[in-house]
């Protein structure tokens, strides 16, 4: 009998558990399937988002506690394959601490400390598979996809072909066309040396010359996570962090130091920061009962093809966070509003961007003082607004939201409307930790952090690098990063295989290009008859058929066993 082949592209966190729920699935049948992995760098099993070699400066925007990556059973059919522990087990192990209390400061661990996880995850799978010749590795580029009569033709490398009966996507981020600011930047320069269009790796910013006593301006575009990242690492290259003084947290530069950061974003709008510990945190969680109500209330409105506004997803969650700011220990004590005048408040807000209330942290508030009244939140140490809990409270709702959002049969243009709210709560559900938000005010108080023109300032090149300027007042630039990274939409991916894929016309493409429509199972649909294509996409390039595409436990989520319950069912049948 000849064996059936699975190709896995991608073999990052999601790639690595669809490959151990495939083979959990196929047990028996393991003999009459073969999988073929490619994976175009040599992350396997991490992705260069989670990369060991990068520096301890980029942390996961996730607090420990919370990674609940489960464990992977043994599996002892025709493979012997080992157990492995979830990522806390394995964690507590190689910390050798003990467990830690609710009102500790929640650690939020390096990437590269998760990547060294999944790596061992991955190994401890692999070998025995490869072994049994049952798994086979290449790393390489897939740049085209061709699908025959009977079978799938990849073109990998643009010079070698091999025939696959199935194949999934699992990549995560893609390369992405340059925006016309960066184009523009990047032809215009006499400096290119002196231009990084992407934040990462930000070990590749070390080799440029931050020393000496000359004035020398850093620009960073956008003022999100991976800014964080960038501002970190340069913080801990041109000086260091010290013990804090007085509440607030010291940062030294070094002697001979002459270098200023100008981060600068289209609002100006900080992060705010997560609650400190698991104490504070659990102020904002919803019970599961009120949880599972959300669910049936939205996925309710988003499956009528009729519905013509967001209200079935902002009226219940408004409704939940004004219940928790009512009764929480730090509402604001002059604050007398009854609940239903807070979920009316809240309502208002999350349909409207610039509704203003005492309540509410204003937009117009300085950038700096912005970021200390988020953190003084956070701690525990200040009244809340409005905004704050309903982030908070948003980020504990979330997989409810992703489960009731994906796959619903309201209109596209209402879809769509979700995902832009989302987006805009992230500035408060994905916000830094606190020690974050405290190495920025402390480099802002040293002057090596400056957000003068933190809000839409104009910026051109000029013959030594670039010119900020925003409200009379200039800066020179010698040195520009891009830290905007681009949202799941394929129309922007540059990447041969999706541009292939995006091309051809049998594949349905979601309106407004956000990402490929798939079914319940994960599967590309043809566009002319609605039936399933051979190929199925799991993750940020499915975006726009379902909802919470990025995080890491999603990679690890319910998601990917159904695709690979229905993959080796159709497997095993052929």
């Amino acid at each position: 009998m000849q064996k059936k082949t699975l190709a896995i592209i991608g073999m990052g966190p999601r790639g690595l558990f669809a490959l151990e729920q495939m083979v959990e699935q196929l047990q028996q049948q393991l003999d009459h399937v073969q999988i073929w992995l490619f994976e175009t760098g040599s992350a396997w099993g991490c992705g260069p988002v989670y990369a060991p070699s990068q520096p301890a400066t980029n942390w996961i925007n996730i607090a420990e506690r919370t990674l609940e990556l489960p464990e992977r059973p043994a599996t002892s059919c025709m493979v012997e394959v080992p157990a492995f522990p979830s990522f806390l087990a394995w964690a507590e192990q190689w910390d050798q601490k003990e467990t830690k209390a609710d009102e500790q400061p929640d650690i939020y661990p390096p990437r590269a400390k998760i990547g060294r996880y999944l790596q061992a995850r991955f190994y401890s799978l692999v070998l025995p598979l490869v072994q049994r010749q049952a798994v086979r590795l290449f790393q390489a580029e897939v740049c085209g996809l061709e699908w025959q009569p009977d079978h799938l033709r990849l073109s990998v490398g643009g010079q070698q072909h091999y025939r696959v009966d199935e194949a999934l996507l699992t990549v995560g981020h893609q390369r992405t066309e340059l925006d016309e600011q960066l184009e523009r930047w990047q032809s215009a320069t006499s400096l290119p040396t002196h231009l990084g269009v992407q934040p990462y790796p930000v070990s590749a910013f070390r080799a440029w010359d931050f020393e000496g006593n000359a004035p020398t301006g850093l620009g960073l575009r956008g003022f999100g996570l991976a800014m964080l990242d960038v501002v970190r690492a340069v913080g801990e290259w041109s000086g260091r962090f010290g013990q804090v003084v007085h509440g607030h947290m010291v940062y030294v530069r070094n002697k001979n130091q002459g270098l200023t950061i100008f981060p600068f974003s289209l609002d100006g709008l900080p992060l705010s920061a997560k609650p400190l510990n698991a104490a504070l945190d659990k102020t904002y969680a919803p019970s599961p009962r009120i949880l599972e109500a959300l669910h049936e209330e939205v996925a309710h409105g988003a499956s009528l093809e009729t519905v013509g506004n967001l209200d079935f997803l902002i009226q219940p969650m408004a409704k939940i966070a004004a219940e928790i700011y009512v009764q929480h220990p730090q509402r604001w004590a002059e604050d007398q509003l009854s609940e239903t005048a807070v979920a009316a408040l809240l309502g208002e807000w999350l349909e409207h961007d610039h509704f203003e209330h005492p309540l509410i942290l204003a937009q117009s508030r300085a950038a700096a003082l912005a970021l200390a009244d988020f953190m003084g939140m956070a701690k525990g140490e200040r009244w809340i607004t409005l905004d704050y809990c309903m982030g908070q409270v948003w980020r504990h709702c979330q997989l409810t939201l992703f489960r009731a959002l994906s796959f619903t049969k309201c209109p596209q243009g209402i879809f769509n409307q979700a995902l832009a709210l989302h987006e805009r709560m992230k500035r408060y559900a994905y916000g830094p930790p606190v020690l974050g938000v405290a190495q920025m005010l402390a480099m802002i108080s040293e002057g090596i952090l400056n957000l003068k023109y933190v809000e839409n300032p104009q910026v051109e090149v000029v013959t030594q690098g670039w010119k900020m300027q925003k409200g009379g007042s200039e800066v020179s630039l010698k040195y520009m990063v891009n830290t905007v990274l681009d949202s799941p939409n394929i129309a922007k991916v540059a990447t041969p295989l999706i541009k292939n894929l995006r091309s051809d016309e049998r594949v349905t493409k979601v309106a407004g290009a956000l990402g490929f429509q798939v079914n319940e199972n994960g599967m590309l649909t043809n566009s002319g008859t609605d039936e399933p294509l051979k190929v199925s996409v799991l993750g940020r390039l499915a975006k726009g058929t379902i909802i919470g595409v990025d995080s890491l436990v999603d990679c690890f989520g319910p998601r990917t066993t159904t695709w690979a319950k229905a993959c080796a069912e159709r497997l095993s049948k052929r």
